[in-house]
């Protein structure tokens, strides 16, 4: 299932193609108890925090 689709992983949401949001948000909504995707959000959320901790000063 995950096979060919690293690079939607390792890109942030910004970068990725049509194609590539539209398998990330399949892969996610499958409500796949992965590992990779756990780590995926979890990188996600990191990455928001930074954005917002940013914008704030």
């Amino acid at each position: 299932m995950l096979k060919g689709n690293r690079y939607i992983f390792l890109k942030n949401e910004s970068n990725l193609t049509a194609k590539q949001k539209t398998i990330k948000e399949e892969l996610s909504m499958a409500k796949l108890n992965l590992k990779s995707i756990r780590a995926m959000q979890i990188r996600e959320a990191f990455q928001q925090v930074y954005v917002a901790e940013r914008n704030k000063l």
